[in-house]
């Protein structure tokens, strides 16, 4: 395969001194911060927090909310990436985007939403008249709202890396296959998810590596029950008093890296031996014809994303228009009021959007500034100083964001 003018040979770095500024890069924004936090941890006297029941339980619990969650949102998220990527499902350009949009609410924002629609004061169910009644415990705070929470938050995370997955498959083959007598279940069973396995193995890691340093959701739904995760228990740390709590928090964390490089190197390892370049004249069609089937797969599509996007924000909307928490949301109770006590007489608001914008539109575009020429220069490194660098660069995502 001829390479285009000026580009390297696949797997020959371009330029030694583009490679060494790439390792200088990535040592300083990646290595150099995890580095830090292990020498703290090192540094430590005491080992003995590590040991404790209280972290051994939040490591248990960080790992099977990760790899529930991580498995729900590889379901749902595929399913999604399927019905919009091979089939001939209406308003697909509709759902597809509304289904990503609900990936920009902030974790904290989504858990706030889903235990305001499903606890006994939600004025959504309050107006539908499905409320639980008075005094009922939230379903979702605890160990099962968590994992529901973190996997409906995470699934438009699968879905986009697998649509672009099934822009890689030929169409081609597909063609072929139909010529040859196979069925459109023949085909996906045995053509196109095969082709996928990269993308699904990476997926998988993306969704449990994002559950298991989620801070938001699991300190709003797990902590007030007792559900405490890796990220909850080293934020309970860093707020207690005493000597020793940075130690005691950097060890924690260092924890949470052990763990999350196990499954993050054998996916590596999986992605190293199966991820091939495939050259192709026409990216994947939509093959699967839905028939009859048609109406209720559009329903389906429809109801995933009214549960990850509509419902959670029908529910703070609702909360937001009602006088008082807990009331009865009607046309004649419904005020604005809480809106304008918030956003223009409570200065705070103001400069909290302030900072927002500020903190957002700065990271967006010192990440647009750095990201995008690590990763072309990272693209034309050596297989070898590829697989050095990209664990090296996934270190800090692996790690909360406390």
């Amino acid at each position: 395969i001829a390479t285009l003018p000026g580009r390297p040979a696949s797997g020959r770095p371009e330029g030694r001194p583009g490679f060494w500024l790439l390792l200088a890069i990535v040592l300083v924004l990646a290595a150099l911060p995890v580095g830090r936090l292990l020498l703290q941890a090192l540094a430590s006297d005491a080992l003995a927090p590590l040991l404790a029941p209280a972290s051994l339980r939040a490591a248990w619990h960080s790992i099977e909310s990760g790899v529930l969650s991580g498995l729900l949102a590889l379901v749902l998220g595929g399913g999604m990436a399927l019905l919009l990527g091979v089939t001939d499902l209406p308003q697909r350009r509709s759902i597809g985007i509304l289904f990503v949009l609900s990936m920009l609410m902030a974790p904290q924002v989504t858990a706030l939403a889903f235990t305001v629609m499903a606890g006994p004061a939600s004025p959504l169910l309050n107006a539908l008249g499905v409320a639980p009644a008075a005094g009922t415990p939230n379903p979702l705070v605890g160990r099962g709202g968590v994992i529901l929470v973190l996997g409906l938050h995470h699934a438009p995370l699968v879905t986009i890396l697998l649509l672009a997955g099934l822009k890689t498959v030929p169409h081609e083959l597909v063609e072929a296959a139909a010529m040859d007598g196979a069925g459109q279940h023949t085909i996906l069973a045995r053509i196109v998810l095969p082709l996928l396995v990269p993308q699904l193995t990476a997926a998988a890691l993306l969704a449990f590596v994002a559950a298991f340093g989620n801070f938001g959701i699991p300190a709003l739904l797990g902590m007030p029950a007792g559900y405490l995760t890796l990220p909850t228990l080293i934020f309970r740390e860093l707020v207690g008093n005493g000597l020793g709590v940075i130690d005691r928090a950097a060890l924690l964390a260092v924890a949470m890296l052990v763990l999350v490089l196990l499954p993050a190197g054998g996916a590596a390892v999986v992605l190293a031996r199966s991820a091939t370049r495939r050259s192709t004249e026409r990216a994947l069609g939509r093959f699967w014809r839905l028939g009859r089937w048609r109406p209720a797969a559009l329903a389906l599509a429809w109801a995933m994303v009214a549960l990850v996007l509509f419902l959670p924000l029908g529910a703070l909307l609702a909360s937001a228009l009602a006088p008082t928490y807990g009331a009865r949301l009607t046309p004649s109770s419904a005020t604005l009021s809480h809106f304008a006590e918030v956003l223009w007489r409570q200065d705070v608001t103001v400069r909290a959007f302030r900072n927002s914008f500020l903190f957002a539109g700065g990271a967006a575009l010192l990440l647009a500034l750095v990201a995008v020429p690590v990763g072309h220069a990272l693209d034309r490194a050596p297989a070898r100083a590829r697989q050095l660098l990209l664990p090296l660069i996934e270190l800090p995502y692996a790690l909360p964001g406390i």
